[in-house]
């Protein structure tokens, strides 16, 4: 028959205990006899995996076990855990109790009884290994008096010692020169050490009756100053007088006794096992003769033993107490309760793990980083205890000690709870280093893994696609800590938890800074998250989304597509300023982005120009529940610009001689609230409709009805001079005109502040540019404005530096070739609105004429179209008179005719070889009937010879 007892002595303490708590769980699968004395068994580990063992019970002649061969496919392969509970399980031990002595204290006992039993014959005195120091630190060691470690100690600038402590060879002052910080006191003393045996690493023979002069060694060592009590930077040893030691038992919270020495206040001790004996006092290094009943030997012999677990505590008080010769104080016998009817309270901690990839250690450069773990106890009436290891908690009471049976059910139960979130444990990542921060069954969250709920205690399984470690750990903070508590759970999160998540109201607003705009310059349009007083920049995230949609050319979303559902199918996180978390709520941010979508707004910093934006964006986001805050003048420019493009229709100002047609009026409308806007535009009706008119309307309203302070500037091709003077008396009769023309202008430039309106043309800009410049002007008008669409040119250089209040460009191409031309107008009708030139060809040009990108093109006329009113003939129609035609035969003369028949032969000459490239017989065609098909060829120069003819078209 085999007992617990027994099987602990020949596999060990450790595997048998967890033995029997397999065997109690129930993992013994299988049993079968083999050859006699062998027998087969299954177990079932940590894991999913049974272990097969092969045993072999050694018996001797009598019959009785004497050792165990047992064999097992786990790791430890011999004589493990398994085999243990398998013994156990065959020999019918499932309900045994673990013996009242652990090995290790029946071991120390024997010990004890030896050593009574010898003091009669010849009490052995303690013999010591000799070993040196120069910071002198002494400790007390099992079977030595004392121990000295020479210890050779950098001294700071201050004095003090550096925390690096380095060993000093004693040997060197037998055979070298001593260095310089080795006194000659210090020199005596090493040459004293090593004879006595207690130098470090030097074991010597014992030296008898040596007592006295090891006693005056430890005070020589003492009186340098520098000794030490157990290292480098414990207290100094100080001389002190004699005390009374008593040798007592304390018990820990779990009810194992310890022996410990005290003086008669309780003050703990140190023994130094001389004859006759020392105590040092650990906390200030005092030291001194001690005054202790029991001889020094068993008094140290007691103080090194192991704790006494309370079941082994009346055993070991009736040996001691049956020893012969001395009567050492005894373990108390505590009253012992075993309690199964107690339910664990899980307590899981949310902590971060620090670890290393294997690979690091063989060179690599990775650096240690915190994953993020969980961590089970369990809370036994209060009292916590480790998940792993299993065994049975006991806890001290006033009058003994109970053990609380462990719910191994109730924590598998726990166990698996946690299985279900994606954390796999420890245990199951061999490729990462967690050195001795981890404890079994922690769980980890790490990339790659994703739940797998089976038995509870074992998942995690690596899969393709997972949802990332980062999203598992926040909403397990988020969502199920909050159900864990509510279930009774106690959870602690630590301040290393590299998730932590705010759980207070969230709420979204929109921003805009107006001091720049109020200044002309750039303003700022931000969306902003606040959680507990913190603000949150949401534009990167509204922007990143826009970017994942599948917009069309149009920037347009699919009509089936739900954008919510989209947005709700992973969970968005924003971290806040002190670490924590925050979820975005899905349909909010939805709202958001639909209404940044439907309004094509953006964010960041903006031209003032660009204000209407703005206040499309604060209304769709005031549909959202979204409210925006500041930016008072930003709104309330950008409500003006708003109105640009609904501009009721005005009736002209008093001064202004002309019935206007109705799209005329809302053109001047359209025009006096641009101005009042701060910014210029494009008139850019078609030919015929007016816009020499609707500008005389401008004029008349700023200088006969407002009486403007400073004249306005008209600049117009040479051909239209007259027309621009007799339409200002035809239709502003009032309106001062000064035309600046001819050699004798200069004489009028005087005149320029007496006149209303000062009328040069193009040409001229170039050469009287510094008087045109030098004079601020109410109104910079450009007639036919597509003149200047090259930026490089002169005339568009010089127009940049002429000063109005308002820029306005009247033409009926603003674009002919390429956006390039568009860039030109408004960079000096709005600067800065479409950027410099090379920001607008990549960020408009290249994509819309190369790629044809519709969403840029649609951006390009959200920017322009505030300040672009153009209407055709064709949209008037019905506001136009009844077409009237005239036809008048004007004769050439001789000048005139010859002209026009050397334009005709050139002409003849390129129809002609238009017609042969075509395939087309110059039978089927006339002269006459090519000019009017190939309308292009009239106005193309190169046909013309050179020459006066040439020279006179």
């Amino acid at each position: 028959m085999i007992t617990l007892e027994m099987l602990q002595r020949l596999v060990g303490a450790k595997p048998a205990t967890r033995g029997l708590a397999y065997v109690r769980e129930g993992r013994v699968v299988q049993l079968e006899d083999a050859k006699p004395g062998w027998f087969h068994a299954r177990v079932q580990g940590e894991r999913d995996d049974a272990y097969r063992q092969w045993i072999h019970l050694k018996r001797d002649r009598a019959g009785r076990i004497v050792g165990i061969d047992g064999q097992c496919d786990c790791p430890m392969a011999w004589n493990c855990k398994h085999v243990a509970a398998a013994v156990i399980a065959r020999a019918g031990m499932a309900g045994a109790e673990p013996p009242p002595v652990p090995p290790a204290v029946a071991t120390w006992l024997d010990q004890l009884e030896r050593l009574d039993a010898r003091r009669a014959a010849a009490p052995t005195k303690g013999t010591a290994a000799p070993r040196e120091t120069l910071l002198y630190v002494v400790s007390a060691e099992a079977g030595r008096p004392f121990a000295v470690r020479p210890m050779r100690v950098n001294v700071k600038k201050d004095g003090t010692l550096g925390k690096t402590a380095r060993a000093y060879d004693p040997d060197r002052v037998l055979w070298h020169e001593p260095a310089a910080f080795v006194t000659e006191e210090d020199q005596r003393l090493l040459r004293r050490l090593r004879p006595f045996g207690v130098g470090p690493d030097r074991p010597g023979r014992p030296v008898l009756g040596a007592d006295e002069e090891l006693a005056d060694l430890l005070d020589r060592v003492v009186a340098t100053g520098r000794a030490r009590w157990l290292d480098p930077g414990g207290p100094v040893l100080t001389r002190a007088g004699e005390r009374a030691g008593d040798i007592a038992w304390r018990s820990a919270d779990d009810g194992g006794q310890r022996a410990v020495l005290e003086d008669g206040g309780g003050t703990p001790l140190d023994l130094l096992a001389l004859t006759p004996p020392r105590y040092v006092e650990p906390d200030s290094g005092a030291t001194g003769p001690l005054a202790l009943d029991l001889p020094v030997d068993l008094a140290q012999a007691l103080l090194r033993g192991p704790v006494v677990p309370p079941a082994a505590a009346e055993t070991v008080a009736t040996r001691l107490g049956a020893l012969r010769h001395t009567r050492p104080p005894a373990p108390r016998v505590l009253e012992q309760v075993t309690r199964d009817d107690v339910a664990p309270v899980p307590v899981l901690t949310l902590f971060a793990l620090p670890t290393r990839p294997v690979w690091g250690r063989y060179g690599g450069t990775g650096r240690p980083r915190p994953v993020a773990a969980l961590r089970l106890a369990f809370a036994y009436d209060g009292h916590e205890v480790a998940a792993f290891p299993y065994s049975d908690p006991a806890v001290r009471t006033e009058d003994g000690v109970v053990t609380y049976r462990r719910r191994l059910d109730v924590e598998r139960a726990a166990h698996a709870r946690l299985a279900e979130h994606g954390a796999p444990r420890v245990d199951d990542v061999s490729y990462l280093d967690f050195d001795d921060a981890a404890r079994p069954l922690d769980r980890i969250f790490l990339d790659g893994f994703d739940p797998v709920v089976d038995d509870g205690v074992d998942d995690g399984v690596e899969l393709a696609g997972a949802v990332s470690a980062a999203e598992r750990a926040l909403a397990f903070t988020a969502d199920v800590v909050p159900a864990l508590r509510a279930e009774g759970w106690r959870v602690e999160l630590d301040p290393s938890w590299p998730w932590p998540v705010h759980d207070g109201p969230v709420a979204l607003r929109a921003t805009a800074d107006g001091d720049g705009a109020a200044a002309g310059d750039g303003f700022a349009v931000g969306l902003q998250l606040e959680a507990d007083g913190q603000a949150l920049d949401l534009v990167p995230l509204v922007e990143a989304v826009i970017d994942a949609l599948p917009l069309d050319d149009g920037g347009e979303l699919p009509a089936d597509f739900d954008l919510e559902e989209f947005l709700a199918a992973g969970t968005i996180w924003q971290r806040l300023d002190d670490g924590r978390h925050v979820r975005v709520d899905p349909a909010t941010l939805a709202s958001v982005v639909e209404a940044v979508l439907r309004v094509r707004a953006a964010f960041g910093d903006l031209h003032p120009a660009e204000a209407h934006r703005v206040a499309e964006l604060a209304d769709a986001l005031d549909g959202c529940g979204v409210p925006f805050d500041g930016g008072e003048e930003i709104l309330a420019l950008g409500r003006r610009l708003q109105t640009l493009a609904a501009a009721p229709a005005a009736e002209p100002p008093a001064g202004l001689a002309a019935d206007l047609r109705p799209y005329q009026k809302t053109g001047y409308g359209w025009l006096s609230a641009l101005r009042a806007s701060g910014f210029g535009g494009v008139l850019a009706d078609d030919m015929g409709l007016g816009k020499t008119v609707q500008t005389l309307a401008l004029l008349a309203e700023r200088h006969l009805a407002e009486a403007s302070d400073r004249p306005s500037l008209l600049v117009a091709p040479t051909s239209l001079l007259s027309t621009w003077r007799r339409e200002a008396e035809r239709f502003a009769p009032a309106l001062k005109v000064l035309i600046l023309h001819g050699a004798d202008r200069h004489r009028r430039f005087a005149e320029i502040d007496g006149h209303h309106l000062v009328v040069t043309t193009y040409p001229l800009l170039h050469r009287d540019h510094a008087k045109l410049a030098a004079q601020p002007w109410e109104l910079v008008v450009l007639d036919e404005a597509q003149a200047v669409k090259n930026p490089a040119s002169g005339g568009a250089k010089h127009i940049r530096t002429l000063e109005g209040r308002m820029r306005l460009a009247l033409t009926g191409t603003p674009m002919e070739n390429n956006l390039d031309e568009l860039w030109a107008l408004f960079d000096w009708l709005v600067p800065g609105l479409l950027g410099d030139r090379k920001t607008f060809r990549t960020r408009f040009r290249n994509a819309i004429e190369k790629h044809g990108d519709q969403g840029a093109q649609a951006r390009l006329n959200d920017l322009v179209r505030p300040f672009v009113l153009r209407r055709t003939k064709d949209a008037v129609l019905a506001e136009l008179p009844a077409k009237t035609e005239i036809t008048e035969w004007v004769p050439l003369g001789n000048r005139q005719r010859t002209l026009y028949e050397t334009i005709r032969a050139a002409m003849d000459q390129r129809v002609r070889a238009a017609i042969a490239a075509k395939g087309l017989a110059a039978s089927r065609i006339t002269i006459l009937d090519a000019l009017l098909k190939l309308r292009q060829v009239c106005c193309d120069p190169a046909l013309l010879p050179a020459g006066e003819g040439a020279e006179a078209v």
